[in-house]
């Protein structure tokens, strides 16, 4: 809390003082898109399926009707800074913003038949990520109207990760029944770089375009499980004693988990590096 305070107060000082000494202050919002490879969170997802489509290929009784599930590359990424220019070629920065992907309910539903009637299976899952970022730029004039700047970077980010899964009999017109949750939280470093192109459209606003590279993984994620038991969230392989078959899946446990049923366990990593592609505008005040 201490830490907090100090940087807000910093940040109302550079406000107040900044125009005084002659320091420009701008606000800087954008919009665009990360793309990464999220490599552990599609294996999770696609070993779910493989899950049930196994079950379906052994047993007889049982067959997998439909249900697929893309990888997912992309998120949506929105974002806020206040600059600070401190000459006509230097400036420094604080943002922040939110990155989030959602796999909705419909994207990650699949259906088996039973002898006990149709069934539905969902594995929705919500990834939010929000950096707390400080800059330093260095821009080139190209002409009257167009600047072009180098900036690199770096802060903390703090993620936020759901995922579940349920089962309902559709035939028996049932609710869906919650087999697996995982509410975790985690914070990790954040080293970022890029380059951009500045066009002023009008005296005190710039459209701006931006390429930015970032470097973000969290490895300590922490939170809730079904049984609402405080936990770390787990990378694991799973052995299904009834289709003699390992899965790889993500699980929230009080304790590591060891056994004949359990291989390769470490703690769950997210990756969120990337390469993300910006649009926007920077207000000047």
């Amino acid at each position: 809390m201490p830490g907090k305070k100090s940087l807000f107060l910093t940040l109302f000082l550079l406000c107040f003082y900044a125009p005084s000494i002659g320091m420009e202050i701008s606000l800087k919002l954008s919009g665009g898109m990360n793309f990464m490879p999220l490599e552990n969170v599609n294996s999770v997802l696609q070993e779910w399926i493989r899950f049930y489509k196994t079950e379906a290929d052994q047993k007889p009784s049982i067959t997998f009707l439909e249900g697929d599930i893309p990888d997912f590359k992309t998120t949506v990424n929105l974002g806020g800074e206040l600059a600070f220019t401190i000459t006509p070629w230097l400036t420094l920065s604080m943002g922040t913003g939110l990155s989030h992907l959602a796999v909705s309910q419909e994207k990650t539903t699949l259906m088996t038949e039973r002898p006990i009637g149709t069934y539905s299976y969902i594995h929705p899952m919500k990834i939010s990520v929000m950096p707390l970022t400080f800059s330093a730029y260095v821009s080139f004039k190209i002409s009257e109207k167009l600047k072009a700047y180098a900036r690199g970077g770096g802060g903390l980010a703090w993620l936020k990760y759901v995922e579940r899964s349920a089962r309902r009999n559709i035939t028996r017109n049932q609710k869906f029944q919650w087999l697996m949750l995982s509410k975790s939280t985690s914070r990790a470093p954040i080293l970022m770089g890029g380059l951009g192109l500045l066009y002023r459209i009008e005296p005190g606003i710039d459209l701006f375009v931006e390429g930015l590279v970032q470097k973000t993984k969290f490895t300590d994620i922490s939170g809730v499980n079904i049984d609402e038991e405080n936990g770390t969230l787990y990378h694991l392989e799973q052995y299904s004693n009834t289709l003699d078959v390992w899965f790889e899946t993500f699980r929230t446990y009080v304790e590591e988990p060891s056994g004949e049923t359990f291989r390769s366990v470490r703690k769950a990593e997210i990756d969120f590096s990337g390469f993300s592609f910006k649009i926007g505008l920077m207000i000047r005040f």
